[in-house]
């Protein structure tokens, strides 16, 4: 059974809204523990992760302290390490329409915490780069999300920025001749609907591979 979006947005919202910074420290300490144990996360070779916002939302800081090099410098010295052989890439706003997310290469730590921060305190590159969309180069995709079900249904913001960019990164893949990239929404428990209840899709979502929480991994396939 589908429920309303606002009703499911607003819902969602207002429980985290009620997480204490300490809360969602700890549940996303054990997400972050989840995603580097997962297959998809462990063979990728380029991983898309978004940038927390300040509150109400898993922290994907930790994930990314796990997988960046401190600056660009220890990437160089150590070429070889397992945590840098993987490419990141984050994304950076540049309008309101669904296509207006590019998605941008990010080499060090030091690089990211140098990143100012946009209107909704996340923050992102300040300049421009080749949209890794266009280049399909990206192996695993972490998407944000409000609400999700146990079918790897996702409902986010509204905006649409995710669903256009996982279409243009499909599109560059089947052009290059390239496998597609797995699409995993990461969440809070309490983000993912019971069984028998499903988010509303319409015809431009993107469905999710996976949904990973700090206890459970769903598989759409499954």
């Amino acid at each position: 059974m589908a429920m309303a979006k606002g009703a499911l947005r607003s819902r969602m919202k207002a429980l985290l809204g009620s997480l204490s910074a300490k809360d969602i420290e700890a549940r996303s300490a054990a997400l972050t523990e989840q995603l580097m144990s997962l297959p998809v996360i462990e063979q990728a070779r380029a991983v898309s992760c978004f940038l927390s916002m300040p509150s109400g939302e898993v922290r994907t800081d930790m994930l990314l302290r796990r997988m960046l090099p401190e600056t660009l410098a220890t990437k160089a010295a150590n070429p070889n390490t397992a945590q840098q052989n993987k490419r990141l890439f984050v994304p950076k706003i540049t309008g309101k329409a669904p296509p207006d997310m590019l998605m941008l290469e990010v080499g060090s730590l030091a690089c990211l915490d140098a990143y100012p921060k946009n209107t909704w305190g996340i923050p992102e590159p300040a300049e421009l780069a080749p949209d890794a969309a266009t280049v399909g180069i990206i192996d695993v995709v972490l998407v944000p999300g409000v609400v999700f079900d146990q079918a790897c249904g996702r409902m986010g913001h509204g905006k649409g920025y995710y669903d256009s960019f996982l279409s243009r990164l499909a599109i560059s893949n089947t052009e290059l001749g390239r496998q597609r990239c797995i699409a995993v929404g990461i969440c809070f428990d309490e983000q993912v609907l019971q069984a028998g209840q499903t988010v509303p899709v319409e015809s431009h979502d993107v469905p999710l591979d996976f949904v990973v929480t700090p206890t459970r991994v769903l598989s759409r396939s499954s």
